[in-house]
């Protein structure tokens, strides 16, 4: 039997020195989350499983509420660990990142493990939530990672990461 999940990054946040865990959704995220909550693939999403991080619970949690549509937390959905504050050359990090995953990065959670604990994650909601479609809410770099490995694209991540915009959705199917 097949499943139907919708991975949804997170929407547009506003970054500052602090720890990117608590960032806020900027002006342009709140618009990104009602053009999100006016998709009509929300109809058939029976729950919807969250990062535990702030911008991601943001982005779905008016959703939720407004589709009478289950939300959880899941501490397997959240970013690949990373230093706290801003980094200058975030993208040229974040490719070296996914070119060397097997080695922290600028102490950042290694890309392998982030891999492993979102595809741990993918196959426990599987067997959670696989009887009817439902909706994962999570982050860019590790959305890219699992994405590369259902795809088995793992040289081409980055490129995955750079393509996933912010509050964008794509419809996987997995057997459960």
């Amino acid at each position: 039997m097949s499943t139907r999940i919708y991975l949804i990054r997170h929407a547009e946040t506003e970054p500052d020195d602090d720890d990117a865990t608590l960032w806020p959704l900027s002006q342009t995220g709140e618009q990104q989350v009602k053009q999100l909550a006016a998709q009509p693939f929300w109809d058939e999403v029976t729950a919807i499983v969250s990062s535990t991080e702030m911008k991601a619970i943001a982005t779905v949690q008016g959703i939720a509420f407004e589709h009478s549509i289950p939300l959880f937390t899941h501490d397997g959905l959240r970013e690949l660990r990373r230093t706290p504050g801003l980094i200058d050359n975030y993208s040229e990090r974040a490719q070296q990142v996914f070119e060397k995953p097997a080695i922290s990065i600028g102490n950042w959670e290694r890309a392998a493990d982030a891999q492993a604990r979102i595809m741990a994650c993918l196959d426990e909601l599987i067997a959670r939530f696989g009887q009817s479609p439902f909706a994962v809410v999570s982050h860019g770099m590790v959305l890219a990672l699992l994405l590369a490995a259902l795809q088995d694209a793992l040289g081409y991540t980055y490129e995955i990461w750079e393509s996933l915009g912010f509050a964008s959705v794509t419809l996987i199917e997995r057997n459960s």
